[in-house]
């Protein structure tokens, strides 16, 4: 998935307008809650096929850490 696609499918999961997200957000900037981690997993399982577990993306900070959890290139 492409840095692009991938900032417009997590501001569709936070309830963000279009192009609000670089890349560089801290996730408790950015209204980032349990049920976003809930729609988040749902959509790695649903449009990229991959499980993640909870806890990993508990673990995660910002955007980038996001990113880098599902190899989003440039």
């Amino acid at each position: 998935m492409k840095k692009e696609e991938f900032l417009k499918v997590l501001e569709k999961i936070l309830n963000l307008d279009k192009q609000h997200l670089s890349g560089d957000e801290r996730l408790d900037e950015i209204n980032w809650d349990s049920l976003s981690v809930v729609r988040f997993l749902a959509m790695c399982d649903d449009e990229l096929g991959v499980q993640l577990r909870a806890r990993e993306v508990s673990l995660c900070k910002s955007v980038s850490d996001l990113m880098e959890l599902l190899s989003v290139s440039e």
